[in-house]
Formats: C-alpha cells, sequence, structure tokens
C-alpha cells in the first residue's frame, strides 16, 4: 500500500497525528460495550485492534483494497476481521451490529448522507453509533477532508437519520 496521506498509518504519519487518532480511539474503547462493533474506515488497523476485546468481535472495513488488505495481514492475528466496502453502501444486514464506529471519515464524504443513513440503517435497536471528526476551525488542510464540521453542523447532519444525537469532544493529553 502506497502512503498518500489520506489514512494515518502508524508506519508512515507523524506521531502528532497518530496520538490524535490513537486519543479517539481510547475514548471510543472506554464507551462502548461487548457485541458487534463495526470501524468504518479502519485504514490498516491500528485503531481496530485497540477495539478488540474477549466480548468484542471487531469488523474493519475500509474503501482502499490495498489498506484492507494491510489491516488484514497486519491485525488479523490479533482477531481483527477486515472486508473492503465503501462506507456509504456497507456490506451488513440491516439492525446487525451493536457499535459503529466512523473515525475521521465522514469529513471524506461531499456529501456524508448515504454514509450516515448506512451507519444508522446496520445498529441494531439499542445500539450506538460513535462519530469522529475533526473541528472545522481546527481541521489542518487536508486535501481528502472535503466536507468539514462545526458542533452544530454535525449534529444537523446526524439527525437526518438518528433520533438521540450527542455532539462531544474529546482532547488529547499528553499521555
Amino acid at each position: 500500500m502506497n502512503p498518500t496521506g489520506e489514512r494515518p498509518d502508524d508506519r508512515y504519519s507523524p506521531d502528532g497525528l497518530i496520538a490524535l487518532h490513537h486519543a479517539g480511539y481510547r475514548d471510543v474503547g472506554e464507551r462502548i460495550g461487548s457485541g458487534d462493533v463495526v470501524d468504518i474506515g479502519c485504514g490498516v488497523g491500528f485503531g481496530a485492534a485497540t477495539l478488540i476485546r474477549d466480548d468484542r468481535r471487531v469488523i474493519g472495513v475500509d474503501y482502499d483494497l490495498g489498506a484492507a488488505g494491510e489491516a488484514r495481514a497486519r491485525r488479523g492475528p490479533e482477531g481483527l476481521r477486515v472486508v473492503a466496502a465503501d462506507g456509504g453502501v456497507l456490506p451488513f444486514a440491516t439492525n446487525s451490529v451493536d457499535w459503529v464506529v466512523s473515525s475521521h471519515v465522514i469529513e471524506h464524504f461531499a456529501d456524508p448522507t448515504n454514509h450516515v443513513a448506512e451507519v444508522a440503517r446496520v445498529l441494531r435497536p439499542g445500539g450506538a453509533a460513535l462519530v469522529l471528526t475533526p473541528n472545522e476551525t481546527a481541521d489542518f488542510e487536508n486535501p481528502f477532508h472535503v466536507h468539514l464540521f462545526n458542533a452544530a453542523s454535525l449534529q444537523a447532519m446526524l439527525a437526518k437519520s438518528f433520533d438521540d444525537v450527542v455532539v462531544g469532544g474529546h482532547d488529547a493529553t499528553d499521555a
């Protein structure tokens, strides 16, 4: 897989970017419970692998076949299952997963409406989605980020498919 800068890779990306993504996955890992977890936009799988526990089945999804293959090769032995698929057309049955993680993916869609609808579609009743995205005003100039959000616009986008939306944040720390 060629590093393009589109997705973080713990071998090539700057340490600060990796730390930001690890902080997000730590937050997610503390908020989700047991069950089936889908991590959309898993890249090479370093974040998705941190979500694996004995009581969780984690499936990583990335639209790039090379990244998905890399994630499977590197993180499969840790228990990560991986599929190559588009985050706007998920290959899972309706009401089939307990948790969906969309970490730094929603901003890659020119129109994220289908992505959000697909996340909602695959969740079981009582399931939850955790969507992480950089703040519009704090986003660095990444040419792959084509739809930036502030709290209000993220709330509005998620409310198109979810009845109960909470927009919060997390802060990276030195730890």
